[in-house]
C-alpha cells in the first residue's frame, strides 16, 4: 500500500506565501473594482434625478425646480422633494459613497441643485463671484427659492426667485444641473457672506470630515475619485482635488477632473469678463 506524503514545513510556508503574494495583488483589484461599480451606481443615480428634474420643467413651463421653498409659517422644503413625483425613490438621492444620512440635513445634502445668485439676499449683480488668478470669475446657477417676505427662509439669507427655464440656458449639454457634495442641497452659495466667494469651509482632504459638522466645501465635491487638498492660485484655504460626476441641463451625465473644469476652468469673455462655462447659466 502506497502511502501519500505529507507537506513539509518549507513546503507549507511556499504556499503561504504564494497566498499572500496573490492576496496582495488582487484585494487592491478587487477594490477598485468595487469603487468603479459605486461610481456607476452614482453616475446612474445623477441621471435618473436629472431625468426627474427635466420631467418636472415640461410639467411646470420649463422652469427648474426651485433649490427650497417655504411650505409654511415653520416648514421648507428642498428641490429633491420638490422632484421626488417624477423619481418615486427618495433613496436615490442618498450617495452610495457617503455615510448613510441620520437627519434631514445630511439626507438633503449629498447632492446639490446649482442656485441663481438672484436667490440670494442681497445679490444685485445676478452672479456669485469667485476670486482665483488675480481674477473674480463669475458663475450662476439655475435654481430659485420660494422664500417670500413674509415667512424668509433662513433668517432672510434666500430671496423669493424663479428659477430660469430650459430656453435660458446657453450650453445645455455642459451646463452642471446637479452634482455630487456634501455641503447643501444649494452648495451652500446663498450662506456665503463672502464677496467674492471664497470658496473654502473645512475642505481637510479626501475624506473631507464628512457629516462633522454642517460646514463643508461649498461647491462640487470630487468624491469619485477624491485626493488631499491643496492650496490653489490666490486661495487661502485648502481647495478639493479629483474627480466629480454631475448632471447637466439636458439630463447627460458626465465625469470630469474638478480642478480643470471648476477651479482653474475659467474662460474670458468677450467683454474682458472671466466666469465658468459649466456653471454660468447665460453662457457668454
Amino acid at each position: 500500500m502506497k502511502l501519500s506524503k505529507a507537506f513539509t514545513l518549507i513546503e507549507l510556508l511556499v504556499v503561504i506565501a504564494i497566498i499572500a503574494i496573490l492576496a496582495a495583488i488582487l484585494f487592491p483589484v478587487f477594490a477598485q473594482a468595487k469603487d468603479a461599480a459605486k461610481n456607476t451606481v452614482v453616475l446612474s443615480q445623477l441621471k435618473q434625478m436629472g431625468t426627474a428634474t427635466v420631467m418636472y420643467s415640461t410639467d411646470f413651463d420649463d422652469a427648474f425646480p426651485l433649490h427650497s421653498t417655504r411650505t409654511s409659517a415653520t416648514a421648507f422644503t428642498t428641490w429633491q422633494w420638490i422632484i421626488d413625483p417624477y423619481k418615486k425613490n427618495y433613496e436615490i438621492t442618498w450617495h452610495i459613497k457617503l455615510p448613510r444620512p441620520t437627519t434631514f440635513y445630511q439626507a438633503n445634502s449629498q447632492f446639490g441643485l446649482i442656485p441663481r445668485a438672484a436667490s440670494k439676499s442681497g445679490n444685485t449683480t445676478g452672479y456669485f463671484t469667485y476670486s482665483v488668478d488675480g481674477h473674480d470669475v463669475r458663475f450662476d446657477g439655475i435654481a430659485g427659492a420660494g422664500s417670500p417676505a413674509s415667512a424668509p427662509l433662513f433668517s432672510g439669507a434666500i430671496a423669493d426667485s424663479p428659477s430660469y427655464t430650459t430656453s435660458q440656458i446657453g450650453s445645455p449639454s455642459n451646463m452642471m444641473m446637479l452634482a455630487e457634495t456634501v455641503a447643501g442641497w444649494d452648495f451652500r452659495w446663498t450662506a456665503s457672506t463672502a464677496t467674492p466667494m471664497t470658496g473654502c469651509s473645512k475642505w481637510s482632504g479626501a475624506t473631507n470630515n464628512v457629516f462633522g459638522d454642517v460646514w463643508h466645501f461649498r461647491g462640487p465635491s470630487p468624491i469619485k475619485r477624491p485626493k488631499d487638498g491643496r492650496n490653489g492660485a490666490g486661495a487661502s484655504c485648502l481647495t478639493p482635488d479629483g474627480m466629480t460626476i454631475y448632471v447637466a441641463t439636458d439630463s447627460s451625465a458626465k465625469s470630469v477632473d474638478w480642478r480643470a473644469n471648476f477651479r482653474y476652468g475659467y474662460q474670458q469673455a468677450s467683454d474682458g469678463t472671466y466666469y465658468y462655462p459649466r456653471m454660468y447659466a447665460a453662457g457668454e
